[in-house]
């Protein structure tokens, strides 16, 4: 993929403390931006943020099948 304009960064703690929060509905949102980004030939890249080092980067996303796939386990729930 060439590089996009379109780019979102998303540090893989949020989703983490919004998934232990019960605050499923704040991932719905970020996944719907990601999918508009992604539909405009974009890309999200996840990352591991620390308060004293450099990000570690955990994955590149570019297509919609990606996309759900990262997301799916912030959607389960535990039985």
């Amino acid at each position: 993929m060439e590089n996009s304009i379109y780019t979102m960064t998303l540090n893989i703690e949020i989703l983490r403390d919004m998934k232990i929060a019960g605050q499923e509905y704040h991932i719905e949102d970020i996944k719907s931006i990601a999918h508009d980004i992604i539909n405009k030939n974009g890309k999200i890249v996840i990352q591991q943020e620390y308060s004293n080092a450099m990000p570690d980067h955990v994955a590149t996303i570019e297509n919609l099948s990606q996309l759900d796939e990262f997301l799916k386990p912030y959607f389960e729930t535990k039985n």
